[in-house]
């Protein structure tokens, strides 16, 4: 074998290895780019129901309190035409305790 001969046989050995280190490479660089997109989609998914159980939790509370509200209202209402009702009952006993008193007044000036 010759000179020439040995370094084109190193030649072609070194373009091979080449060829099959980027080869290699490529191929673990594209299946570790494919496992961290479906470890990064898995973790979105996570984060996602967490967030919908959340946000269903709230929802439900507020739900809960808006309703709360409504019957508090309902309640105010209700005891307002209630304080309402006895005012106008309250004026009524006053007027007639007006009128007693004008007819006690006028039974006194009678004994007298």
């Amino acid at each position: 074998m010759t000179a020439t001969t040995v370094s084109v046989i190193a030649a072609v050995i070194s373009a091979l290895s080449l060829l099959s280190m980027i080869y290699f490479n490529f191929k673990s660089g594209k299946r570790t780019e494919t496992k961290d997109t479906e470890e990064y989609t898995k973790e979105r998914i996570e984060e996602i129901k967490e967030r919908t159980k959340e946000n269903a939790m709230i929802s439900g509370k507020l739900d809960l309190i808006n309703l709360s509200n409504q019957e508090i209202k309902e309640q105010i209402s209700s005891l307002m035409k209630k304080v309402d009702a006895h005012g106008d009952r309250l004026t009524k006993v006053e007027e007639s305790l007006v009128t007693a008193w004008k007819r006690i007044d006028e039974i006194i000036e009678k004994i007298e």
